[in-house]
């Protein structure tokens, strides 16, 4: 519960702060899930701290290296690192393991995040 009302609250872009400390709860809890990783990695992201949130989601596919959602989130954070070969790469193997967001053919074809 902990992890989903902090990933809930990520997407939104609200309460960051308190969705990292809620996500860190439950990485504590559940050290080996790597959604909580995702998460965590996601909230970090959000926050601008694409650094971190590099070192998070390499933990979470560690883990899980064949979840379309989190590998789709890998390239958001290379591409934001400025490695846009490399998160087109992800974007690619997102789409392959059966990624099926909104965004993920756009960011195939452009090369680059979606515009908000």
């Amino acid at each position: 519960a902990l992890n989903n009302f902090a990933y809930f609250l990520s997407l939104r872009n609200v309460d960051l702060d308190k969705a990292a400390n809620m996500s860190k709860r439950s990485i504590e809890l559940d050290p080996g899930n790597p959604s909580n990783l995702d998460t965590y990695a996601w909230i970090l992201y959000m926050k601008g701290d694409y650094l971190e949130a590099k070192k998070q989601i390499l933990k979470s596919l560690e883990l899980s290296p064949n979840n379309a959602e989190v590998v789709e989130h890998f390239g958001d954070i290379l591409f934001r690192l400025k490695e846009v070969e490399g998160a087109n790469v992800q974007w690619k193997k997102a789409k392959v393991l059966g990624g099926s967001s909104n965004e993920l053919e756009l960011k195939i074809k452009n090369r680059s995040l979606p515009q908000n």
